[in-house]
């Protein structure tokens, strides 16, 4: 039972026999018959992600714990994530190769992108650091795309600034196909980088202006992209969800309203104190786990009030909406 932005092993393989009893040979997509583990991946419709409204974070470069508050991590590895590969290079690669983490958080003026990279090799031999437009696809980098109307065009769109953005691992930046909007600190977009034992880290901030002033609640294509050069050309490039410049292969970004605050209130009931009694306001689902660190499971049939005898081991509970 699959959900949609799921991942399942996958491959086609074509036998071809020419009459001598046996198969001749056998031509696969990916990987080795019956060995899961070199399958490829079959990505089931497009992914989701749902960005919660947050302070803005210091753009520099530096992905801090406490910067993309309430913002689930999006890990993309070659587990996870899509590849594009350089038809030259082998596709056999360890853990440590290259991976990706992000965070998306946004505020009334901007959407926030938060990407840690893992690179055993760091190269940027292409685009100059500081420079703009260079070929920054051949280096280290990062790219964030944007489908603001959701339009899913079979191109790159060209409404205001949608489009691609990209930063290197040496801070050059490319924005050409994001309709050229204007860099820096306080203009359309703006992003940092820095160098970590593991690889490297980048922050983007891409205004809501460039982006068709989305209000909360709205849902927009999105893809992030990671390039990975090891000193020739760029071997590969993995994504999150689709390929860079076609819309409609992106993955959906919703940009979360205010979150609304629920109390919830516990009390010992009954005759003889052996009862608990949960309370909230609003509406909502009761939830309930054994840790506190989840998982939570609904409880069914729960409204406010709700009465539960006192035993048993120790339990947690939430009210979600």
């Amino acid at each position: 039972n699959p959900k949609p932005g799921d991942n399942i092993g996958f491959t086609v393989a074509v036998n071809d026999d020419d009459g001598f009893g046996q198969v001749d040979r056998q031509i696969m997509w990916v990987g080795e018959t019956h060995v899961e583990a070199s399958y490829g991946n079959l990505i089931i419709g497009g992914k989701s992600y749902t960005a919660p409204r947050a302070p803005a974070p210091t753009i520099d470069g530096v992905v801090g714990a406490d910067e993309y508050p309430g913002a689930e991590e999006i890990v993309v590895n070659r587990f996870t994530g899509s590849y594009v590969i350089n038809a030259t290079m082998d596709d056999d690669w360890e853990d440590g190769d290259h991976s990706v983490s992000a965070w998306i958080t946004h505020d009334d003026d901007a959407v926030y992108v938060g990407v840690n990279v893992v690179d055993d090799l760091i190269v940027t031999d292409s685009a100059e650091a500081g420079s703009e437009d260079g070929n920054t696809w051949e280096d280290d980098s990062v790219e964030v795309l944007f489908d603001p109307d959701d339009s899913n065009d079979q191109g790159a769109g060209a409404q205001n600034y949608e489009g691609q953005y990209v930063i290197t691992a040496n801070g050059a930046w490319r924005d050409n196909e994001a309709n050229n909007p204007t860099y820096g600190e306080d203009a359309d977009w703006y992003g940092a980088t820095t160098e970590t034992d593991e690889g490297y880290q980048v922050e983007f901030k891409v205004t809501k202006a460039a982006l068709l002033n989305p209000e909360d609640g709205t849902v927009m294509g999105m893809n992030i992209a990671l390039n990975d050069d090891d000193g020739a050309n760029r071997k590969l490039q993995l994504n999150w969800s689709g390929y860079p410049h076609q819309e409609f292969t992106y993955g959906h970004l919703e940009l979360a309203g205010e979150a609304e605050e629920i109390v919830l209130t516990i009390s010992l009931t009954g005759d003889e104190k052996d009862k608990v009694t949960l309370e909230w306001e609003g509406g909502g689902t009761l939830k309930k786990a054994t840790a506190v660190t989840g998982p939570f499971d609904a409880v069914d049939g729960a409204t406010s009030p709700y009465e539960t005898p006192l035993e048993g081991a120790q339990a947690y509970y939430i009210v979600e909406k």
